[in-house]
């Protein structure tokens, strides 16, 4: 049995078809854009082949406004993979936008005391390392 101690880039591991649009939004152009379903307009996140209200498999990419409230969150005190490792201890919420969808992402420049259910949050991404930028939120002005 073999073990490597190097590092699995992260980036590798993202790209599948429906995500792809997603990732590539995130990492060259730093936008969070989201699948819409070209026949109801339902949003959707995660991406996936197929909406979830009327079945159709036709998308477009929206860019959406990013904001949102927080659903709720945890701390992340051990990393899940090597390029998080300097992070940790991090925060990640659920984020309930105001496009109707929920998603996941770091929550930065936020503390305990500041953290609650409902706080007003703005997208911004947060980079990991060069190759990597993932969804991140901050505090909106009330």
């Amino acid at each position: 049995m073999s073990t490597t101690t190097e590092p699995i880039s992260l980036v590798s591991h993202f790209p599948l078809t429906a995500t792809e649009p997603f990732w590539q939004a995130l990492q060259h152009h730093q936008r969070l854009r989201l699948q819409r379903c070209a026949r109801c307009g339902a949003f959707r996140h995660y991406p996936r082949t197929l909406c979830h209200h009327c079945q159709e498999e036709q998308t477009e990419l929206v860019e959406v406004s990013g904001n949102g409230e927080l659903h709720t969150w945890t701390t992340v005190c051990r990393a899940f993979h090597p390029a998080f490792k300097a992070m940790v201890p991090y925060t990640v919420g659920l984020v309930d936008l105001a496009e109707g969808v929920r998603v996941m992402g770091h929550l930065s420049q936020l503390d305990s005391v500041t953290l609650r259910i409902g706080l007003p949050l703005r997208f911004a991404p947060v980079r990991i390392d060069e190759e990597l930028w993932v969804p991140g939120f901050v505090r909106r002005p009330d």
